[in-house]
């Protein structure tokens, strides 16, 4: 279409203001869907450092029927900071951690420490508590 990126985002930023339901996610800008109050969520406490442990931790959660819908961090000065994610499939995770090891790039969590938490939403309860016994297996889900 030939336009800049910075049209793109003024664009959705008009129309955000709006009130349509645009947001920004790794993968791009997503319209969302009203959020099924018959879908669970629950929100995992999790610790590591390392990249190779956030796609183990986001593959267990996605594999088991889950979606990351974010990350969160309490960072000491600005307190609570959300990142969308709204990932489904494992294809959604690959591209996020792709993306996270570029050149300059880093975790949010990593200036928290490792500390961090995801929402995440899922067909049953009996997922999220795969999800949360795999977590504590790994390794990766903090107490």
């Amino acid at each position: 279409m030939k336009v800049t990126r910075q049209v793109v985002v003024q664009d959705i930023a008009l129309l955000r203001e709006s009130g349509l339901p645009i947001m920004a996610t790794p993968a791009g800008y997503v319209w969302l869907e009203k959020a099924s109050p018959s879908l669970p969520m629950r929100v995992y406490t999790c610790q590591h450092t390392e990249l190779s442990e956030a796609r183990e931790e986001l593959l267990i959660m996605v594999n088991a029927g889950g979606t990351v819908r974010d990350i969160i961090v309490d960072h000491p000065v600005y307190g609570e900071i959300t990142g969308s994610l709204l990932l489904r499939t494992t294809e959604d995770v690959e591209t996020l951690i792709e993306r996270l090891g570029r050149p300059g790039v880093q975790m949010l969590s990593s200036m928290t420490c490792g500390s961090h938490m995801h929402t995440v939403e899922a067909p049953n309860e009996l997922s999220l508590d795969r999800i949360e016994q795999a977590l504590q297996k790994a390794g990766i889900l903090s107490e």
